[in-house]
């Protein structure tokens, strides 16, 4: 069921009240109603994520770049509801934001307090399922961290869609899903037991062949990083032990997915 709308200009007083425009997402409080304000413009960490943003925002470029993350938010977010998928809803619009509903914890903060219990295993179980099922029907996520899954009330949701990536490849999209997904996993349990739980739960709606294309895209990486693996920083090991996780190991790993086995022994 929806909720009620809050009028734009209601949103305006609040931001105006409550608002931290030194964040570009904050919370503020309609009531007792908790309301998230995302605004548009976005900084990126290096001049490849900036690359990739102005390529897959091509079909947008009538926008400013700031109003088309709004746009594509909006639009993504009602397909998604439209099509079943607990993801949170649009309360109201504005020039260069977007206002949306509260939708809970974020898997990543429950993460950062426990990474062992049953419940946390059944969650990420969750979020990988559903990764799948929105590949399933030919969506994608676009950013699949942790920390964009969401629980409220045992269930399991999805946020931030701003990201333009309608005008990158279908196929590039859902691997870089799994794998933003798998190596957000790592780094908060980097000894891979919840990655390998996620893959396994990824693999039981899709193809195997999601993780034959997924390892053939990545294995470059994968044979690059290995060898430095003693020099690299914490990022190019966290990403190494991930992609490690993904193919078990360099050769049995990746024979085995070649000749059809999911995962690795």
């Amino acid at each position: 069921m929806s909720s009620p709308k809050i009028p734009r200009k209601r949103i305006d007083a609040l931001i105006a009240e409550q608002g931290d425009r030194q964040r570009r997402v904050f919370r503020v409080m309609a009531g007792n109603r908790a309301v998230w304000v995302k605004y548009g413009e976005k900084n990126y960490r290096n001049w490849g994520q900036r690359l990739l943003g102005q390529i897959a925002s091509l079909p947008l470029r009538r926008m400013s770049l700031a109003r088309q993350r709004v746009y594509t938010e909006v639009t993504r977010l009602r397909a998604l509801r439209r099509a079943g998928f607990n993801v949170p809803e649009v309360v109201a619009i504005g020039p260069d934001y977007v206002a949306l509903e509260d939708m809970g914890e974020t898997l990543d903060s429950i993460l950062r307090a426990d990474t062992g219990s049953e419940r946390v295993r059944g969650l990420v179980s969750q979020a990988a399922t559903l990764l799948a099922q929105l590949h399933t029907v030919g969506q994608w996520h676009g950013a699949a961290r942790v920390r964009n899954f969401v629980v409220l009330d045992g269930a399991m949701g999805m946020i931030d869609f701003e990201d333009p990536v309608s005008g990158l490849p279908h196929l590039y999209n859902r691997v870089m899903d799994l794998f933003m997904l798998t190596l957000s996993l790592t780094r908060r349990a980097p000894e891979g037991k919840l990655t390998l739980l996620a893959l396994e739960a990824y693999g039981r709606l899709r193809s195997p062949w999601d993780f034959r294309i997924a390892g053939l895209l990545l294995l470059p990486v994968y044979l690059l990083l290995r060898p430095m693996l003693p020099w690299l920083g914490e990022d190019g090991w966290q990403i190494t032990m991930c992609l490690g996780t993904l193919y078990a190991d360099a050769l049995t790993g990746w024979f085995g997915w070649l000749i059809g086995r999911p995962l690795g022994d």
